[in-house]
């Protein structure tokens, strides 16, 4: 009753000592290679500010196999770098292209439709980067 009393005492007598435990032996070599439970969360960094989820409403990256109704994690604090999809607010509208190099070494937005082939974006006026994509997810249920 004493373990009560006495502060910290009640856990030194929870703990089990190696010699209660009987450990034996060393610990099997297949343990090495055991994995956590995977977990979506962690591989997307999810809960982080800068990630939102977009759903795609068009097929402008369509070449790129990037389909309406399919849905984004995109970093808002992203670097961008040629080839990467982003999502730009151009004309008071956000558009979802793609970011090529020019012969002349200049960065230009681009889509990408399901021939495959780039058209550079016509755009007037400022050009935002609203933020890149990093992740695409697929509803393949029927």
């Amino acid at each position: 009753m004493d373990a009560f009393k006495t502060r910290g005492r009640r856990l030194a007598q929870l703990t089990l000592s190696q010699a209660r435990l009987k450990i034996t032996g060393f610990q099997s070599p297949a343990e090495d290679h055991a994995q956590l439970p995977l977990s979506i969360d962690e591989a997307i960094g999810w809960g982080a500010p800068n990630l939102w989820l977009w759903l795609v409403n068009s097929e402008a990256l369509a070449g790129l196999s990037i389909h309406q109704g399919d849905v984004l994690v995109v970093d808002r604090a992203g670097d961008v770098e040629p080839g990467r999809a982003v999502i730009v607010v151009a004309d008071c509208e956000h558009r979802l292209c793609t970011v090529l190099t020019s012969q002349e070494r200049q960065q230009l937005l681009a889509t990408i439709g399901r021939d495959g082939h780039p058209r550079p974006l016509d755009l007037i006026g400022e050009v935002e980067l609203w933020g890149v994509v990093d992740f695409l997810m697929r509803d393949l249920r029927p």
